[in-house]
């Protein structure tokens, strides 16, 4: 944030606050990790920007999980067939089933290959979101929250840079008209987010809400909401 599009790796690591979050970090480079940054190209001018990618997980996870319960079925019905039927049609039914489940898995696995995140899959309160493409005129500005890590998944292609993943939070800030000036209200956002998240999720915050006071499920006067009263003093 507060870069222009088209902005290069050296450009964006001396920028001031965020430019640190791009720089090669010194644990990293004294690993001998390879550490190149990494770009994107703008669909409206197609210049190249160094940027600090943002990653949501989940898509591939979701596909193989919803796979394996499919196949855990299968599975276990072909064990209780094999028992139960006598043979050879109770092991022979038993051996398709469990091929079945297999098949099951794999296509799970190939379909997760190829799915991605989407913040709507978590957040649809967020509605469609709004990227900057040629046919747009306004451009959603979201803020993201999460874990800032060095990816070491392309190390074999001789790359690495840091990025956010996964991310924890999402919100839309709000838009950008794609004039090329950020915002106004980015520099506000980006004071307030990070403070009200880390707020919300501290352990304080978690323990108030395990509170027996705040357990109410219908409405505080009406199913309670107090501290209970102290013990009484035993003199």
């Amino acid at each position: 944030m507060g870069n222009p599009i088209g902005a290069s790796q050296a450009d964006v690591e001396k920028s001031v606050p965020y430019g640190t979050l791009v720089s090669e970090r010194p644990g990293t480079h004294a690993a001998g990790l390879p550490f190149t940054g990494q770009t994107a190209v703008d669909p409206i001018s197609l210049k190249t920007s160094a940027v600090l990618h943002a990653e949501f997980e989940g898509g591939g996870t979701q596909d193989a999980s919803d796979a394996a319960a499919v196949a855990l079925f299968m599975a276990f019905a072909g064990l209780i067939i094999c028992v139960a039927v006598p043979p050879p049609w109770g092991a022979i039914i038993g051996a398709v089933l469990a091929f079945l489940a297999f098949l099951a898995q794999l296509l799970g696995a190939l379909l997760g290959r190829g799915d991605k995140g989407s913040v709507g899959d978590v957040a649809p309160e967020l509605g469609a979101l709004h990227p900057r493409d040629p046919g747009g005129t306004t451009f959603d500005v979201l803020g993201v929250f999460g874990r800032w890590v060095y990816d070491a998944g392309h190390n074999n292609e001789g790359v690495g840079w840091n990025e956010i993943h996964a991310v924890k939070a999402c919100y839309r800030a709000g838009t950008w008209n794609g004039d090329g000036d950020w915002p106004p209200f980015a520099d506000a956002y980006a004071d307030r987010f990070p403070d009200a998240y880390t707020g919300a999720t501290s352990q304080a915050t978690r323990d108030a809400q395990d509170a027996p006071e705040n357990q109410w499920t219908i409405h505080p006067r009406i199913d309670g909401c107090a501290s209970p009263p102290p013990p009484p003093v035993i003199k």
